[in-house]
């Protein structure tokens, strides 16, 4: 029983509805409408937190406490108003989603309170199946490591992740986490030193008994790892605490063990976990605000490499960042003597430009190198002499280093500190990858910079709103079909007419976005922010201006698009996207998004769309948005057998019997005993521009298609079964209407066409669903002219689904004349393909029937 069923508030709704419902139809048909206007409202005040949100999280604006308290306020009260308003419109169809609601709600709450939630999960995963969204669960440091994996064409050790749910469990099981909030009790009381704790707490660790089920599951990790690599395996066992490598970087404060046969894995795990407890380690966490109680150590179980040379690359110097240039240490056998600074190492300075030649190297004679003997553990041993003088690496392998590296830095979106290792077959192998923080000049960059941009031709400046900030060089490449999505070649500016949501597979993939249409609150805008890819929507002219193959620089900070690769611009980028900062606040933000952005719920058709399944506030929004325009297509045929219902029939020039339905302001106010106006006395634009469009000269025919015999009796004999199986047709063409709001099912002999749209000064309330289904003809004749009408369609930015001679269409988020533009367009497209399925006796009849419209349609407006 949750709270909303126990505390009475469902049962109060219920009987809310069932009051309204008392009235008539007409004003429970206007009552819901204006449900549905609200609900739009706050699904857009949502939209527009979130986005907030998102930017303050990315460093562009200072925010405190308050700030996210009054952000948690506004969100939950918004998205409980959407609930409320769903469910009155569907009359309570959907009352599971408070449910979902109250459980997001927790969660966001905890994360405000800084309360530290380990998510459900395996006490052991792959590495292979680890990706940066599950930090949580894996530790940054093995996240960023299995991101890598996932998403990048390079190598990483094989291995597996003992998670936090393991290191809780073995807390809990224990009562380690007893005795670490009593010492996180006494330290601030001064009855304990930090280094005492540490040293009681690590001893307690390491003396516990591991749990059997956490034992289990690293014996059967490494019989499985055993099993991949075909044989016996030496381990690194690394630490991969829940904020290590992140905001904080506990740089060398956790331990990890290198060598370590399987028979001491167990044991290995048990110290790189009180390595949570050292006295440095207790001193940095309590500097920054972190409490020790919410301290949880994930532990990654890698395959050793045979490692022939190790070391870090840098991929900016940060003694030199205004050199634009990457900084490499290597060393002989494993990369310790770099990290750690026990030993000599050659230093080069490459170039960041391809080809990635070394502008400067300095080649020291390397006395000592740490090996892995077979049997175990690790050896300081001498390098021989014929080695010792020897560069470490080549020049090809640093090439191919500074590549990785820097094609790294552009999918973790800042510099990046590399450990990295040559294995005994000359291949590279990526062992850690963490953001590297550089103080750089920025006056004297800032200057460099307004000079350069003045050798720049100028392509777009002003237009559009910047979705995320940052700024990109790239080639462009025009996406012309979004059902053909384009294989896309390195550095890619993506360009798109608007911004589908199908675009956003390819968002992780390119360096930047930008759209003709679209709005900063819409998926695809929020997913570029996600994968922090800089991003400008709504520009208009972008696929006019840019061209395939043409190379450009995005500056999303100014929005401004430039002509050529402007140097000076993308290395200012470069050095300003340091980490965040390590204020608390940052971190909580960061755990609060993650219930509230992420969109799971992405397809309405698919199967998983359920209450159940919204994991953020933003699947529910999107679900509810969804579910209540559905409810409304469905219709309101019963509203029209009630009596005492004001309707007027709209007098057309062209054969169709239309009745309206005001539902509030839908029609200029004239004489109650009128039943009947004139297009020019409907008060509701939808539906005025769209009957504009239907009757205008060229859109109606009245003359009959030809049809031959055959083709009839096929329809004839099939058409019940279309009739069933597409949609419901309705026996009278009716139009519920208010100022803003149409719904439209219009009965053209076997044609049906409906349209539910929704148009105001607001575009992200704005949209239109258009259905359409039927014909004269077979099934085939159907499907080609509903092909013919899906091409038109999208040509006019519709997203569209179809099945057979079955179309659904959506347009979401444009601002008002364009819309309007569209309503004229399809009232035009009714009217102009109405028989013309009986003309597709070919499949080129689709592109003929296509070019047909679009030399016909007279381009109203701005379509």
């Amino acid at each position: 029983m949750t709270k909303w069923q126990s505390g009475g508030l469902i049962m109060k709704w219920r009987n809310f509805i069932a009051g309204g419902h008392q009235k008539g139809g007409v004003d429970l048909l206007r009552a819901k409408i204006q449900k549905f206007q609200t609900l739009l409202g706050e699904n857009n005040r949502v939209l527009e937190l979130m986005a907030e949100a998102e930017e303050s999280l990315g460093g562009d604006y200072l925010f405190d406490m308050q700030y996210l308290r009054k952000l948690t306020g506004q969100l939950e009260e918004s998205v409980k108003g959407i609930l409320l308003d769903l469910n009155f419109i569907t009359e309570n169809r959907y009352l599971p989603l408070f449910n979902a609601f109250e459980k997001i709600s927790a969660e966001v709450n905890d994360a405000l309170l800084d309360k530290r939630n380990v998510p459900d999960a395996p006490l052991a995963m792959p590495l292979a199946e680890v990706d940066q969204q599950m930090s949580d669960v894996v530790g940054e440091k093995m996240a960023r490591l299995g991101e890598i994996r996932k998403r990048l064409p390079y190598r990483i050790p094989m291995g597996f992740i003992i998670t936090s749910q393991a290191c809780q469990r073995f807390f809990q099981k224990t009562n380690i986490g007893e005795k670490i909030v009593e010492m996180e009790t006494a330290m601030p009381a001064q009855k304990i030193s930090s280094h005492e704790a540490g040293s009681q707490l690590s001893k307690f660790i390491l003396n516990e008994p591991l749990p059997r089920d956490i034992a289990r599951e690293i014996k059967r990790s490494i019989f499985g790892l055993e099993k991949e690599a075909g044989g016996k395996v030496l381990l690194a066992v690394r630490s991969s605490a829940i904020g290590e490598d992140g905001r904080l970087s506990f740089a060398g404060l956790h331990d990890t063990l290198l060598g370590v046969p399987p028979a001491e894995a167990s044991r290995a795990y048990k110290e790189v976990v009180a390595s949570l407890f050292t006295s440095r380690a207790i001193a940095y966490r309590l500097h920054h605000g972190e409490p020790l109680s919410s301290a949880l150590m994930a532990v990654g179980f890698l395959r050793m490499i045979p490692a022939t040379a190790s070391g870090v690359a840098y991929t900016l110097d940060p003694n030199a960042p205004e050199q634009n240039t990457m900084l490499v240490s290597a060393a002989p056998g494993l990369g310790k003597t770099v990290v750690e600074g026990k030993g000599n190492s050659d230093r080069f300075v490459i170039s960041r430009d391809p080809p990635h030649p070394v502008i400067s190297r300095e080649v020291a004679y390397k006395e000592k190198q740490y090996e892995i003997p077979p049997q175990g553990g690790m050896v300081l041993t001498e390098v021989p002499s014929v080695q010792a003088e020897r560069q470490t690496v080549s020049d090809d392998f640093l090439a191919r280093l500074t590549e990785a590296a820097l094609h790294i830095e552009k999918h973790m979106k800042s510099v990046q500190d590399i450990e990295w290792a040559e294995d005994d077959r000359g291949e590279l192998v990526i062992l850690q990858a963490r953001p590297l923080r550089i103080i750089a000049d920025f006056q004297n960059i800032t200057r460099r910079v307004q000079a350069a941009v003045q050798q720049h031709a100028t392509l777009i400046s002003g237009r559009g709103t910047i979705s995320c900030r940052g700024i990109a060089h790239g080639t462009v490449v025009v996406v012309k079909d979004e059902k053909e999505l384009p294989e896309l070649p390195a550095n890619t500016v993506l360009v798109a007419r608007t911004s589908s949501p199908k675009l956003a597979e390819l968002v992780p993939a390119v360096n930047a976005v930008i759209t003709d249409v679209g709005a900063a609150t819409g998926h695809l805008a929020t997913i570029t922010r996600e994968f922090r890819v800089p991003s400008i929507m709504d520009v208009g002219i972008a696929t006019q201006v840019l061209r395939d193959g043409m190379e450009v620089t995005v500056d999303a900070e100014e929005n401004i698009i430039y002509e050529g690769k402007v140097e000076e611009l993308l290395l200012y980028d470069i050095v300003s996207r340091l980490p965040l900062e390590d204020a608390r606040e940052f971190r909580i933000l960061g755990r609060m998004l993650k219930r509230i952005v992420p969109l799971t719920l992405k397809d309405p058709e698919a199967r998983n769309f359920k209450p159940q399944n919204c994991q953020s506030y933003h699947d529910i929004i999107r679900f509810a948005h969804e579910k209540a325009v559905e409810y409304l297509l469905e219709g309101s045929d019963h509203i029209t057998t009630q009596k005492n219902i004001q309707c007027k029939k709209v007098f057309l020039q062209i054969p169709i019997d239309l009745t309206v339905i005001d539902i509030g302001g839908g029609l200029v106010p004239s004489s109650p005993q009128t039943d009947q106006c004139d297009i020019a006395e409907v008060n509701c634009a939808a539906l005025r521009t769209l009957l504009e469009g239907l009757t205008s000269p060229g859109a109606w025919s009245t003359e009959p298609a030809g049809m031959d015999m055959g083709s009839f009796m096929s329809s004839v004999t099939g058409q019940g079964i279309l009739m069933e199986s597409s949609v419901k047709m309705p026996q009278r063409n009716l139009a519920i209407i208010s100022d803003r709001y149409l719904n439209l099912n219009l009965h053209l002999g076997y044609h049906f066409n409906q349209v539910d749209s929704y148009v105001s000064e607001t575009r992200n309330d704005n949209y239109i669903y258009f259905r359409f289904a039927g014909g004269v003809t077979d099934s085939i004749r159907r499907s080609r002219r509903a092909r013919m009408i899906s091409t038109i369609l999208q040509k006019y930015d519709f997203m569209v689904e179809i099945t057979g001679d079955f179309i659904i269409a959506r347009l979401k988020k444009f601002e008002r004349r364009a819309l309007l533009d569209r309503h004229w367009m399809l009232g035009y497209l009714i009217g102009f393909t109405r028989q013309m399925d009986v003309s597709m006796r070919d499949d080129s009849m689709v592109e003929k029937g296509v070019d047909m419209f679009m030399k016909n349609f007279p381009n109203h407006k701005s379509c």
